[in-house]
C-alpha cells in the first residue's frame, strides 16, 4: 500500500529534477513535511466528504504487518511475536470499526467533514505529489532508508524511502528544459501544463479524474492564492553558472548573493522555475505565439 511512482524526471544543465506521486500513511506526514526543500501537494481531510473517506477507511485502511516491541527511547529494534500481533491487530481493528460508527454519527448530526473526517486520520491513506531536486530526495532517502540500519525510523517511513529510492533509481530523466507530470510528448502545450497542475490539484480529492469544468477553475484557484498545484510544473529559466544543489546550504547563500532578492526563494531548485513563481498570466504567455 507504501508506493511511489516518478510522474516527471526533467534535466538541464545537469540540474535533475523529479516529481513523485506516493501513497502513505496519513500519520506519518508531519515526518514527510520536514523535508524543505521538497514542494508538496497533499489529500486534504477537508476536500474529501465524508461518505468518501468512509469508503476508503473500511477499502484500504492502514494497520501496520507488524507491532514493534515497547521499549525505552525512539527507537524499536524487537516486534511482538505472531500470538501477542494477532491481540493487538484485534483490538485496533475494534477501535477502527467503533472510530467509523462515531464518524458515520456526527455526519448525521451534520458536522462538517472538516472536523468528522479527522477522527479517521490514524487509519487513512495520504496520496502527496513532491517535487524537488534529485539531491533533495537523496538526502530524504539517505536519512530515512540508511539509518534504519540503526532503527531509528519508524517502519512506515522507512517504506516510503524505499519505495522512493527503487522508483527513482529505475526511472530515467529526460533531457529537457522543461518539467511537466504526466507529459510524454515532445513540446508540451499550455493544455498539456494546466492539465498536470489540475491532476497536483486533484490529489487534494485523492482523486486522478480531471474533468473539463475543474480545469475551468484553475485560474480560480490562482486568484485565490491556492498555489500549491502550481509548483510541480516547472521551466529551466537561469544560468548554467548557478551551483549544484548540495546540502547543507552553504552553495545557497552563494546564489542568494549572486541573484537576490528575487530568487531566494527559487534557490531549491538551482535553475528551475516553478509556475507558482513564474504566474498564471505569464505562464500563459509563453504559449501565445
Amino acid at each position: 500500500m507504501i508506493e511511489a511512482r516518478v510522474v516527471a524526471d526533467s534535466t538541464f544543465y545537469d540540474r535533475r529534477l523529479i516529481t513523485l506521486s506516493c501513497d502513505y500513511p496519513r500519520f506519518i506526514h508531519p515526518q514527510v513535511m520536514t523535508y524543505g526543500m521538497i514542494r508538496k501537494s497533499t489529500s486534504s481531510s477537508r476536500a474529501i466528504p465524508v461518505k468518501r473517506q468512509l469508503e476508503l477507511s473500511a477499502e484500504h485502511a492502514y494497520i501496520p504487518d507488524a507491532f514493534s516491541k515497547n521499549q525505552s527511547g525512539m527507537a524499536a529494534t524487537e516486534e511482538l511475536d505472531d500470538v501477542a500481533y494477532g491481540h493487538a491487530r484485534a483490538l485496533v481493528e475494534s477501535h477502527l470499526n467503533f472510530t467509523r460508527s462515531i464518524v458515520e454519527k456526527l455526519a448525521a448530526l451534520g458536522v462538517h467533514k472538516q472536523h468528522a473526517n479527522r477522527y479517521l486520520e490514524p487509519y487513512l491513506m495520504t496520496r502527496c505529489m513532491m517535487t524537488g531536486a534529485y539531491e533533495a530526495f537523496e538526502h530524504l532517502i539517505q536519512q530515512r532508508k540508511h539509518a534504519n540500519l540503526h532503527g531509528e525510523v519508524q517502519p512506515e517511513m522507512y517504506a516510503l524511502a524505499c519505495a522512493m529510492d527503487e522508483a527513482i533509481k529505475a526511472s530515467t530523466s529526460q533531457i529537457r528544459n522543461f518539467h511537466v507530470p504526466y507529459f510524454t510528448g515532445e513540446q508540451p502545450t499550455l493544455e498539456d501544463v494546466l492539465y498536470a497542475i489540475a491532476r497536483a490539484a486533484r490529489d487534494s480529492y485523492m482523486r486522478e479524474d480531471v474533468s473539463p469544468e475543474f480545469m475551468s477553475r484553475l485560474e480560480s484557484l490562482w486568484r485565490e492564492g491556492h498555489l500549491g498545484p502550481f509548483e510541480h510544473v516547472a521551466f529551466f529559466d537561469f544560468a548554467p553558472s548557478i551551483s549544484p544543489y548540495v546540502l547543507p546550504y552553504a552553495a545557497r547563500r552563494t546564489v542568494e548573493a549572486n541573484y537576490a532578492p528575487d530568487m531566494v526563494s527559487l534557490t531549491d531548485l538551482f535553475g528551475w522555475r516553478t509556475a507558482r513563481h513564474i504566474g498564471f498570466d505569464k505562464l500563459r504567455e509563453r504559449f501565445i505565439k
